[in-house]
């Protein structure tokens, strides 16, 4: 082995008279066997005597392998990963070689795998046990670092979405791939429609290394506005108003009302009756809101109000009691009623009698003592009674007075009439179809001579005029 005292000398004799005698030279220590041992590598000499004296002299060389020798090499990780290698290449010594590595794994190729960055050992020895070391530098690709690019476009508005990120991965190399956190999870360098919020995106390089950046969007803050506003000083009066204050410093406001306001452009809307207003502001930066207000009518103007019980009634029923609602109920209001027939009154709760059939318009003016004035209008229907009226007794005896049972009514119709008479034992003994039809005490059809007593009639009938059918029963006593 290369470097050490371990090599041999062996001669081999032949001739001569046994037994024979070996001297070595000084470099083997004068050693006097035919095999010399512990002999470095170098050139040695022997004799040998036999036993008649006869004498012979020789060399022999010592050689030894050449010193083993050690390449090594080295592919560093990517990303602080373990995907980095070394290798180590042996030459010299006696082949073959055998590797040992000190990674966790104690790998034993020429070639160790996986390896993180790090300064790793290996030990190689030969056949004959000879063994070198080396150190081995892993290194690492580090990879970009993601960094979000300036300017920022955050949104514009309050509650828009219209912001934008762009990122870029310095050191790392292309091509690259996104995820943006978004909704949308975008996938490009810059994302886009952004409202206010935190965002992330994860950038990864073309050898897999990941780099991960967080931002905040932000938005300017929401308009706001004071509003103050006037009421209206009666009913119907339009001179109430809206002023609004914006709170803020992005200006210039402008203002837009609506239809209702007369499309006013300041931030006072004037000449305004009661009701609800809105008002659209735009700021400095173009940002847009809209706003409601309510022009509220003083409450104590007067406002005018009445009720009755039907709106439609008979002619026989036309007596109408009127109740005052208005409001506010105070003693210094003044009425004013016109019932749509040509009668008026000024008291609070007036009654009204209709003489005639049909719709009246019923108007209630009330008055305050500052001049404030409301109006109300309601209708009326009178119409005509379907009345029926019928005696209950009559006397068929031949004296021309009171001969006859036959009803007489209001809004009766010939084309549809029905009546019958019925005995006390509910026999039918008379029938008309025609209201100029009579019953003059006979029964049968005629034939008989109905007996002193009381009996039953039935009319049946249709109100044309309100599209009605009637039913009427009732007791007639015939008397001879």
């Amino acid at each position: 082995r290369n470097g050490l005292n371990d090599g041999q000398g062996v001669v081999n004799v032949s001739g001569g008279t046994l037994p024979l005698s070996y001297i070595w030279d000084s470099g083997t220590g004068n050693q006097t066997s035919s095999i010399a041992t512990g002999l470095a590598a170098g050139t040695y000499s022997i004799t040998i005597t036999d036993s008649l004296g006869c004498s012979d002299s020789l060399n022999v060389t010592i050689t030894e392998p050449p010193l083993l020798s050690l390449t090594v090499n080295s592919f560093n990780s990517d990303c602080s990963q373990n995907n980095g290698q070394a290798s180590v290449q042996a030459s010299g010594g006696s082949p073959s070689y055998t590797y040992v590595w000190d990674d966790p794994s104690s790998q034993t190729t020429s070639t160790a795998l996986l390896l993180f960055a790090n300064t790793y050992m290996v030990i190689v020895s030969d056949s004959l046990g000879c063994t070198d070391s080396s150190l081995v530098v892993v290194g690492d690709n580090p990879g970009g670092i993601a960094q979000i690019q300036s300017p920022m476009i955050n949104p514009g508005c309050y509650g828009s979405c219209d912001g934008s990120l762009t990122v870029s991965m310095p050191g790392g190399i292309s091509p690259f791939t996104y995820l943006w956190s978004d909704p949308s999870a975008q996938t490009t360098s810059t994302a886009i429609g952004l409202c206010a919020g935190n965002y992330s995106v994860t950038v990864t390089d073309t050898i897999g290394c990941t780099s991960i950046v967080d931002t905040v969007l932000v938005e300017p803050i929401q308009i706001s506005l004071l509003g103050f506003e006037t009421m209206t000083s009666c009913k119907g009066v339009c001179n109430g108003s809206i002023i609004v204050t914006p709170e803020g410093t992005l200006t210039p406001y402008t203002f837009q009302w609506d239809s209702l306001s007369g499309y006013q452009t300041n931030d006072t809307a004037s000449a305004l009756c009661a009701g609800n207003y809105s008002v659209t502001v735009t700021d400095g930066n173009g940002c847009v809101d809209s706003f409601t207000y309510t022009v509220l009518q003083d409450p104590s103007s007067p406002i005018a109000g009445f009720d009755f019980l039907e709106d439609t009634v008979s002619l026989i029923e036309s007596i109408i009691e009127f109740t005052n609602t208005s409001l506010p109920y105070i003693d210094s209001l003044i009425f004013i009623w016109d019932f749509g027939d040509g009668g008026i009154d000024s008291v609070i709760h007036p009654t009204h009698n209709y003489l005639d059939t049909g719709s009246f318009t019923i108007q209630l003016i009330v008055k305050d003592s500052t001049g404030c004035v409301d109006t109300i209008f309601r209708v009326i229907v009178v119409e005509d009674e379907y009345i029926l009226f019928a005696p209950n007794a009559f006397t068929p005896n031949g004296d021309g007075y009171n001969d006859y049972f036959f009803p007489k009514g209001v809004g009766l119709n010939n084309s549809i009439f029905k009546m019958y008479i019925y005995n006390r034992w509910g026999d039918e003994i008379f029938e008309s179809s025609d209201v100029m039809q009579y019953w003059d005490g006979r029964a049968n059809g005629g034939t008989d001579v109905a007996q002193e007593d009381v009996y039953v009639w039935l009319i049946e009938t249709y109100d044309m005029e309100f599209q009605q059918s009637h039913r009427y029963v009732g007791h007639v006593t015939l008397i001879k």
